[in-house]
């Protein structure tokens, strides 16, 4: 019992894991993930090649202005969709 126990959490914490990874951008040396700081961001890869205010989004804390910055780092595009100073979502564009 112990050890199925052990096992569920096992796989719970390598799921858990890897969903954190899967949004997450790899720009040269540095990590890039939801929930950064734009100016982390900006720490790590410098301004992107395109910056554009895509709209407004409404949280708990009322609205924000969107951003989408792409970046293009070894023939990969990442498109950072930022809301209240933070990364919202990263998608890759192959």
């Amino acid at each position: 019992m112990k050890k199925l126990i052990f096992s569920i959490i096992l796989i719970l914490l390598i799921s858990t894991n890897a969903l954190a990874i899967a949004n997450c951008m790899h720009y040269k040396r540095a990590i890039v993930c939801t929930g950064d700081s734009k100016y982390k961001v900006l720490d790590n890869c410098g301004e992107p090649i395109s910056r554009e205010t895509v709209g407004e989004i409404r949280t708990r804390s009322g609205w924000f202005k969107a951003e989408e910055w792409v970046y293009k780092y070894q023939n990969k595009t990442y498109i950072l969709k930022i809301v209240s100073d933070k990364v919202y979502d990263i998608r890759k564009i192959d």
